[in-house]
């Protein structure tokens, strides 16, 4: 048997409506539909409608059972491959974003706190705890686990001075930092925190609250990425460091 083969459009303006499909088109939406056909010629190979494809996935696949389709359970089984695969880039790639918040705050947070107590040209006694390395919020603060200050003698006149202070606290999901020489306010640097914990150690390494008997800092971090995504896609991680003081 000949069968007739019906010869495909070549141009835009040989293409006619199909009085079945209820979907329009603006003249807008044509001039970039035309202008993509000119520059990359047939586009259908790479274009993807995630939405649809979600939306007809269950109805396509109870319909190729039905009718014991083979191509159609291929082609379920192909599309299942193409979710998961995306699921675990997008897992991949939070668990990156939060990685590298991670990094950023503890690289930063150690640098200062193994510096705290520096003075070039004297030793700062402590106590009295005003001028202790680290202490707490409000300057001088008890010891907390969401919030520390770094204080130094950049002037090396043997005091801490209010200007000589770095803060470091937890504001919701936001990890944020003060100079008090620069900064009015605390100010962001990491955001996507979801737990940050000081933990202060004496010599021997036991827990101390004790700003005077303060040897170490041990810091634990989860971050996350900012944007939240859904449940499969979460990336948390935990990071933590321990640091001791340069200058007790």
């Amino acid at each position: 048997m000949n069968k007739t083969t019906k010869e495909l459009p070549k141009t835009l303006r040989e293409l006619k409506p199909a009085g079945y499909n209820s979907r329009k088109i603006s003249r807008r939406s044509f001039a970039g539909l035309k202008s993509s056909l000119e520059e990359l010629g047939d586009i259908a190979g790479f274009t993807f409608n995630r939405r649809f494809m979600e939306e007809s996935f269950d109805r396509e696949l109870a319909r190729a059972i039905r009718h014991e389709s083979t191509v159609g359970l291929i082609m379920a089984g192909v599309l299942t491959i193409i979710m998961t695969g995306n699921q675990t880039y997008l897992t991949g790639s939070n668990q990156v974003e939060a990685q590298q918040a991670a990094r950023v705050a503890l690289e930063l947070m150690a640098r200062e706190i193994r510096g705290a107590g520096y003075s070039s040209l004297t030793v700062v006694a402590c106590p009295p705890m005003t001028s202790c390395p680290i202490v707490g919020d409000p300057v001088p603060g008890t010891l907390t686990a969401t919030t520390l200050v770094v204080q130094n003698d950049t002037n090396a006149n043997g005091t801490f001075a209010a200007t000589e202070r770095i803060l470091y606290t937890l504001n919701g999901n936001n990890l944020q930092r003060r100079d008090y020489a620069v900064d009015a306010a605390p100010q962001t640097i990491v955001g996507g925190i979801e737990a940050l914990t000081f933990t202060y150690l004496d010599e021997n390494g036991a827990p101390t609250g004790k700003p005077e008997d303060l040897r170490s800092v041990q810091i634990s971090l989860t971050t996350q990425p900012e944007n939240q995504p859904a449940t499969w896609q979460t990336g948390r991680v935990t990071m933590s460091d321990q640091i001791r003081l340069r200058n007790r």
